[in-house]
C-alpha cells in the first residue's frame, strides 16, 4: 500500500498512521458487519451460512481486485475495506459451517487442519507473490494473490450443494 498509492497529507498524519486509522475502521466495520449478520439472518441454517459464504467470497474478491489495481487511494482504500471487513467477518461463518458439519469427535482436527492449511499457504505463496511483486509489479502480486480466493467459490457452490 505504501509503495503504490500516495497517502493524502492531513497535518500530521504519516503513511504509518493512515495505516493505523484505516485498520482500524476495518475492525469496526468488521464488528458491525459481524452483528448485523448474527441479527438479521438464521446461522443455524446451513443454506443461509453457504448463501452467506458465497456473497462474502465474492464480494472480497472483487474488493481484492480493487485495491489491487486501483492506484487512486480513496478507491484502493475502499476495495481494501471491503476484502478485508468481509474476511473478518466470513471466517466466523465459515467456522460455524465447520461446527454444523463436522462430527463431534473430529471438529477440533477439523477447524485445526483449517487453520494449518491456512498457514501453509501463507508461507507457500508469500515469498512467491513477494518476487512477482519485485519482478514484475506489487499490483501483479497482488492480483495473482486475489485470483488464488476464486478456487473456493467452486468448494463452496459443491457444499451448498450437499
Amino acid at each position: 500500500m505504501l509503495t503504490t498509492i500516495t497517502c493524502p497529507s492531513w497535518g500530521a498524519l504519516t503513511s504509518v498512521t493512515w495505516l493505523g486509522v484505516i485498520n482500524s475502521i476495518v475492525a469496526v466495520g468488521s464488528l458491525i458487519g459481524t452483528e448485523i449478520i448474527r441479527r438479521r439472518y438464521q446461522t443455524t441454517d446451513q443454506q443461509v451460512v453457504m448463501q452467506l459464504l458465497i456473497g462474502l467470497y465474492s464480494s472480497m474478491i472483487v474488493g481484492s481486485f480493487v485495491f489491487a489495481l486501483s492506484g487512486a487511494f480513496v478507491i484502493a482504500i475502499a476495495g481494501f475495506y471491503l476484502s478485508q471487513t468481509l474476511r473478518n467477518v466470513s471466517r466466523p461463518l465459515l467456522l460455524l459451517w465447520v461446527n454444523l458439519n463436522a462430527e463431534k469427535h473430529i471438529r477440533a482436527t477439523v477447524i485445526s487442519t483449517y487453520w494449518q492449511a491456512n498457514a501453509f499457504g501463507q508461507v507457500a505463496g508469500s515469498p512467491v507473490l513477494g518476487w512477482l511483486g519485485s519482478v514484475i509489479s506489487i499490483r501483479f502480486a497482488l492480483s495473482i494473490g486475489t485470483l488464488t480466493y476464486i478456487g473456493t467459490l467452486p468448494l463452496l457452490l459443491m457444499a451448498q450443494r450437499r
